[in-house]
């Protein structure tokens, strides 16, 4: 214990002696820091400002580096070069320092930054010493007593527990003990020879608390406040990293083991109740090796007369030179008489294949609270349960509601019977069990639904069939009626009504008739209905494409006859009507005119709108050496969708001419 104090008194003195920073220098280069010595706990950062003074006569740069350092200070200048510095004049740059969180007191070591100006090859350095803390961290931990630090005892018995003390700190420590209260770190020191006394005056004070850090210039940015008050002890070391939060109260006891496990369910701290007794066998644990971890034995004796219920204690482990302490807590379990009682109420109804609910009401009769498990067994019938929950805090005289999903079968019937047993064992006392068994009968429900055809293209004047699929949706068997609701232009053929099993789904044939007289998407709508669904229906509404379709008419002269004579040209008219709903873009041929027959005009093509008219007027003319004949043509309209033509007479009439001619071209006269 002796040299653990002489260490620290050295630790002290080393902090508050003055420093004065160790330089070999050029003339020419001129070094100083706003810190000549760097103290900093494990985990800790902090930064020094490097002055570089030019006093030579020109303009130079600089190269900084650094080295002289144990591994675990981890040492990085902001700038590995300054440059156009001017002559009398200065620049400053940062040089960052962090310290390893496993770093330990003998680490402790300078730092030494050069600085070189390379076009001289001249350098000069200057030294920072570097200080690593010592960290004091004691750690408890009762999760190896009983359940994860929760114990069962009955009224009258003892218990003998290990707890698990670690020095979780750097350096050698002393650690004292205690139970539902701070150990008396003042009475240790006081109990402690007088040599040793006046050491711990130092430690207490000096040491970790306010000599050692206050007095340097690092102290207040590094040491102080992350050193041993609050970055080694209180912050980064124990409460946060260390015991508190990461070690023992949080994922030991508090949260994972005791807090989350029984303290929500009645665990509470109190004082050491009268009859009991709750202690540590030796309260000193002394010389713990950093890292070294030792068993404390903790006695437990309860009273004959101890009332049931869960009763929390604080176990606490201070550091005699941190001037600190931590704490856990074991719980420790009365166990009481536990009766339930239950009853249940179904809140849906039950269908094959499908999910209800029963609500299970739970009171209990018991003395005490208990953690209760749950399982559910089919006891008969086609069916599955589910509990919402498989654990329950109950507490005496109350009730508690636990709801089981029922799945039937997805070959059950109505009135099928499905029965249900709840087993409920106490946590802490297998021994102790609940049975209840339940019954919920199956039921019956009516559904269906069709499913129309998509990308059906439909015809104008003639029936047309499509599929239409149907399903039985209810649970039992049914007979479907599928009605296609007649409108203004659409005429439906019905199919027969079908029965379908449950779950069955078939194609039923729909036929429907659609008028000339539309054209594009339209809205066909269904209705569906069923023996055992009473009045209701299903309807459902389709989009369907009409087609468009191509007709047309040609009509000529009342004749169909077109009269010309040789050497002169004629015309006729035809009239083309479009009676389809689709545009129709023609083109024009003719066969069967004799030589000597020419067509003027008239095959140019022609454009014809859905439901219009238009005239084509077909010139023709005649060689003048024609003979007077009588033929017939053909005049073809081909519309891509459609094609039509119509045959007309060609009569070639005689030619009325009278030609003159003479042997001379003179007349002679004489009176």
């Amino acid at each position: 214990m002796t040299r653990r104090v002489n260490a620290l008194v050295l630790v002290m003195l080393m902090a508050i002696a003055p420093l004065v920073p160790m330089a070999s220098a050029h003339p020419t280069i001129g070094l100083s820091t706003d810190v000549s010595h760097v103290i900093l706990s494990p985990g800790e950062a902090t930064n020094i400002t490097l002055t570089i003074d030019n006093n030579g006569s020109a303009i130079e740069s600089y190269s900084i580096s650094v080295s002289g350092f144990d591994n675990v200070w981890e040492v990085i200048p902001a700038d590995s070069n300054v440059s156009n510095v001017i002559p009398t004049l200065s620049a400053t740059t940062t040089i960052a320092i962090r310290l390893s969180t496993s770093a330990l007191p003998s680490d402790s070591g300078t730092l030494t930054i050069t600085v070189t100006e390379p076009d001289a090859n001249v350098s000069s350095t200057i030294d920072v010493q570097l200080s690593a803390l010592p960290r004091y961290l004691p750690s408890i931990d009762a999760t190896a007593a009983g359940d994860n630090g929760l114990v069962n005892i009955t009224p009258g018995d003892d218990l003998n527990l290990s707890i698990s003390v670690t020095n979780d700190g750097n350096v050698e420590d002393t650690i004292l003990l205690a139970v539902d209260q701070t150990p008396d770190l003042m009475a240790f020191w006081q109990n402690w020879t007088s040599g040793g006394n006046n050491n711990s005056s130092d430690n207490n004070t000096s040491g970790n608390n306010t000599g050692g850090n206050n007095n340097t210039g690092n102290n207040n940015t590094g040491n102080n406040t992350g050193g041993n008050n609050t970055g080694g002890n209180n912050t980064g070391g124990n409460n946060s990293s260390g015991n508190n939060t990461g070690g023992n109260n949080t994922s030991g006891n508090n949260s994972s083991g005791n807090s989350t496990g029984n303290g929500s369910n009645g665990v509470f701290s109190r004082s050491i109740p009268s009859g009991w007794e709750v202690r540590f066998v030796d309260d000193l644990i002394e010389v713990m090796n950093p890292g070294e971890t030792r068993t404390a034995n903790l006695i437990v004796s309860t009273p004959s007369n101890a009332a049931p219920g869960y009763y929390g204690f604080k176990l606490f482990a201070a550091s005699s030179l941190g001037n600190f302490s931590v704490n856990t807590t074991l719980v420790v379990n009365i166990t009481a008489t536990h009766d339930l009682s239950f009853s249940h109420t179904n809140l849906g109804v039950l269908l094959p294949g499908e999910s209800s609910t029963t609500e299970l009401e739970i009171t209990s009769l018991s003395t005490s609270e208990g953690v209760w498990s749950w399982t559910s067994t089919i006891v008969s019938g086609d069916c599955n349960s589910e509990l919402s929950e498989l654990q329950s805090n109950i507490i005496e005289g109350q009730s508690y509601e636990i709801e089981v999903d029922v799945t039937a079968g997805v070959n059950t019937h109505v009135n099928d019977e499905c029965k249900i047993r709840i087993d409920g064992v106490l946590d802490h006392d297998s021994s102790i069990t609940e049975e209840y068994e339940f019954s919920v009968y199956v039921g019956e429900a009516w559904g269906l639904s069709m499913v129309l055809p998509s990308m059906i293209t439909l015809d104008v004047g003639t029936e047309e069939t499509f599929n239409v699929a149907v399903t039985n949706n209810g649970t039992e068997e049914d007979t479907v009626s599928l009605v296609g609701i007649d409108s203004e232009g659409i005429t439906f053929t019905n199919p027969e009504p079908v029965t379908l099993q449950r779950g069955e789904s078939q194609y039923m044939v729909v036929g429907v008739t659609i008028d000339s007289s539309i054209v594009g998407d339209i809205t066909l709508n269904f209705s569906m209905s069923s023996t055992n669904g009473g009045g209701e229906t299903v309807t459902e509404s389709g989009l369907f494409e009409v087609r468009e379709f191509a007709e047309f008419s040609i009509i000529g002269p009342s004749d169909n006859r077109i009269i010309i004579t040789p050497g002169e040209n004629s015309s006729i008219s035809l009239n083309l009507t479009n009676d389809g709903t689709r545009d129709l873009e023609f083109t024009t041929t003719i066969t069967g005119l004799p030589n000597g027959i020419t067509v003027l005009s008239g095959l140019e093509g022609a454009s014809v709108v859905a439901g219009e008219s238009t005239e084509v007027i077909l010139q023709m003319s005649a060689a003048s050496s024609l003979q007077p004949a009588s033929n017939s043509f053909t005049v073809t309209f081909d519309g891509v969708y459609v094609t039509g033509s119509i045959t007309l007479d060609l009569q070639i009439t005689d030619r009325g001419e009278v030609s003159i001619d003479a042997g001379t071209d003179r007349i002679i006269a004489s009176p």
